[in-house]
């Protein structure tokens, strides 16, 4: 390098001998600003080790008066520097306002499915060899229910995530859909049908009891409407249910 940042000649060249549109200048001022944001990401990372990994322990260690002014510092010190990483003059393509907006929705249904007796399965599948079978079949169930979510081929439910053997997805958003639990649940007698192709060691991949989709009292409500009804829906009460997040039993 030929100058510091400090524009301290070095072999007798400073930064203002170059011509002011000359390419050379731009690579040298890129090359310095690089480096001051290496050096300064070399300080995050200490102060990151220092402080979040181990904040815990390190509020413990300093719990008096004194201590509380170091952790503020601390602090202090981090995020200046994060906030100097992400300011939009510096970096501006680090993120840009969209306008998005929030929105509230009133008819919206989920649709949540899982494997019976996964856990117990992963547990008999514990080596390498039993990974990538929990994996294939996996892999095999959600890429079939992915062409059933696809947004091409149902364009009035959307995929919102899948974790272990949970499978979510939902209609009414972001889009308002009058038909929501007709299209969800629809898709759920697709899906039901297809886990019985996909099997973990003999049993069939469904909740519940075999054959039938639980819906909320809400959902066979809105199923009775006009908008949402479909001849393939043969609903019966099946009694109250534990639910999670619930504190009492749901009517399904």
């Amino acid at each position: 390098m030929w100058w510091f940042s400090n524009a301290t000649p070095v072999r007798g060249l400073c930064i203002s001998d170059i011509p002011l549109h000359d390419a050379t200048r731009d690579l040298v001022l890129m090359s310095e600003q690089f480096e001051a944001d290496y050096k300064l990401t070399q300080n995050l990372e200490v102060l990151t080790d220092n402080g979040i990994v181990g904040f815990a322990n390190y509020c413990a260690r300093n719990n008096d008066h004194k201590g509380a002014m170091k952790i503020v510092r601390m602090l202090n010190d981090l995020y200046t520097a994060f906030d100097v990483l992400t300011d939009p003059k510096r970096n501006p393509n680090v993120y840009k306002w969209r306008g998005c907006l929030s929105r509230r929705y009133y008819t919206v249904i989920l649709r949540f499915s899982s494997i019976v007796g996964f856990a117990n399965y992963c547990a008999r599948n514990n080596d390498h060899k039993g990974a990538m079978k929990i994996v294939r079949m996996l892999n095999d169930l959600y890429t079939a229910f992915n062409v059933l979510t696809d947004l091409k081929r149902n364009p009035n439910v959307y995929k919102v995530e899948t974790v272990g053997d949970k499978y979510m997805a939902v209609s009414g958003l972001p889009e308002y859909e009058v038909g929501h639990a007709k299209h969800i649940s629809l898709l759920a007698l697709d899906m039901m049908d297809l886990s019985q192709t996909v099997t973990v060691d003999g049993e069939p991949v469904t909740t519940g009891v075999p054959g039938t989709i639980n819906v909320s009292e809400d959902t066979y409500k809105w199923l009775m409407r006009e908008d949402n009804h479909d001849d393939q829906f043969d609903l019966t009460y099946r009694g109250h249910v534990s639910m999670k997040g619930k504190a009492e039993p749901m009517q399904t």
